[in-house]
């Protein structure tokens, strides 16, 4: 995984909203890239199996596997929303 294909994960991660994942604007927004970056970065997550997307459909990205995170922190994600667990993942971080 490219780390453009990482911070665009994270970016997914981090501005789902339950059920409403992000659009490519908002995820371009968040990583200061274009759209077309963004476009590359979840065909290739797609094709590595780590994000599911429906052709034609908006806002259809769906994180399906990722690294370095458990399985207690993507059951957090669905039940409190991606930015809520990720701001607190920040603050973890920050403590050391």
């Amino acid at each position: 995984m490219t780390p453009v294909e990482r911070r665009c994960l994270d970016a997914v991660l981090r501005l789902s909203r339950g059920d409403v994942a992000p659009s490519y604007a908002e995820i371009a927004a968040a990583m200061g890239v274009g759209k077309t970056s963004i476009h590359r970065a979840v065909h290739s997550l797609v094709r590595l199996g780590f994000v599911e997307k429906t052709p034609g459909k908006a806002r259809s990205v769906r994180v399906v596997r990722s690294t370095g995170i458990g399985l207690h922190v993507e059951a957090l994600i669905a039940q409190y929303g991606g930015r809520a667990v990720a701001a607190e993942l920040a603050r973890q971080m920050e403590r050391g």
